[in-house]
């Protein structure tokens, strides 16, 4: 409701989002009656159309930082489908692999680590705050299941090493054409990640990119007041991107501050259900894949609000059904219509347990 009405009030679009989340209810009940069990199939599949998908992006893709994929008349951005399609893949092969023999083996483990990593880094050439999601999804993952925390260690260095190298050596580039005086045009993600870093830690004016952007949300959510006054902002005829990337801060400058607050507790208790799912379960894959939904979740809230309010770096994430974007939307309705399901068989297992105590 809260998306609806601020799509229609910093847009001026009624039907569009109303029909968008019609179709992404419906999706999410009709995979919501689909056992996951049979869809677990299709978890190595689901790897090489990640990686396959991955690859296309980075070769082919269009758009702001080259991370829309066109097909025909068709055009979506692919690294939130790649990082769902890469957890799903993870979860059941790691539980598949505990089930059959109660723990995980070491080489499968470093092997798994590996391919993680190379995964991120690609992700991260083109989308740092996705790379950033699936990273600590991941690692929760990895930790949940049992991997040794020293290989965890380890594959915390080599990203933290990586990452500072991409950065760094895109600062160094740009410094340097600067010094000599000539224009520099960002061309890779370690440039546009180093530009957000320090103007969130300078404060230095940035009129034309993202420093512009911040310092717009900050006012929005600065001009809210205790009572909605929607369709009378004026911040979001300045705000580019401002039904996806800002939409919170919107938010709250047009339907009042406690609308801002009522998304972030309506959100967390969202998260929290989806934990009480993955403590409850019986079976590894809903274990471990209600686990990386509810740090996916978790985590585009934080990223989206963090970058709204200026607790961190600015960032592209959106705001979970709120903002608008239709693979974002309709990606995140697909994996509540498998968590629904996986909870339908949480609950037959703990009414089983209520009806009888000596089932376990």
């Amino acid at each position: 409701m809260i998306s609806v009405i601020a799509s229609y009030s910093l847009t001026g679009e009624l039907w569009t989002p109303i029909l968008q989340d019609l179709a992404g209810f419906g999706i999410m009940i009709g995979v919501s009656f689909v056992d996951f069990r049979k869809i677990n199939k299709w978890y190595k599949p689901a790897l090489f159309a990640a990686v396959g998908l991955l690859v296309c992006t980075v070769i082919f893709g269009r758009g702001g930082g080259g991370r829309t994929l066109s097909l025909g008349i068709i055009s979506f951005q692919t690294f939130y489908i790649v990082t769902i399609f890469f957890l799903f893949y993870l979860c059941t092969s790691l539980a598949i692999e505990i089930n059959a023999n109660q723990k995980l083996d070491d080489h499968r483990a470093v092997g798994r680590l590996v391919l993680f990593v190379i995964l991120t880094g690609l992700i991260a050439m083109r989308n740092i705050s996705t790379a950033t999601l699936l990273f600590v999804s991941g690692s929760v993952i990895f930790y949940v299941a049992g991997v040794r925390l020293k290989y965890l260690g380890y594959m915390l260095l080599i990203i933290g090493i990586a990452g500072g190298i991409y950065i760094g050596g895109s600062a160094i580039h740009e410094r340097s054409k600067t010094e000599q005086g000539v224009a520099q045009e960002v061309k890779t993600r370690g440039g546009t990640g180093y530009n957000r870093i320090k103007y969130w830690l300078t404060g230095e004016s940035d009129v034309e990119g993202y420093g512009r952007q911040m310092t717009l949300a900050q006012t929005a959510i600065a001009r809210s007041a205790g009572l909605p006054h929607p369709g009378k902002g004026i911040i979001k005829n300045k705000m580019p991107e401002g039904e996806n990337d800002y939409v919170f801060s919107l938010i709250c400058e047009e339907l009042s501050v406690w609308a801002g607050i009522a998304i972030i507790l309506i959100d967390f208790i969202i998260f929290y259900n989806i934990i009480l799912i993955s403590r409850k379960a019986d079976g590894y894959f809903v274990k471990l894949f209600s686990m990386a939904i509810a740090m996916l979740f978790i985590g585009q809230t934080i990223i989206h609000i963090g970058t709204n309010t200026n607790l961190i770096p600015a960032t592209g994430q959106t705001l979970p059904f709120v903002s608008r974007g239709s693979t974002a939307l309709f990606s995140t309705f697909v994996i509540f219509g498998i968590l629904i399901n996986m909870g339908k068989s949480v609950q037959k297992t703990v009414d089983a347990d209520d009806d009888d105590l000596t089932i376990k």
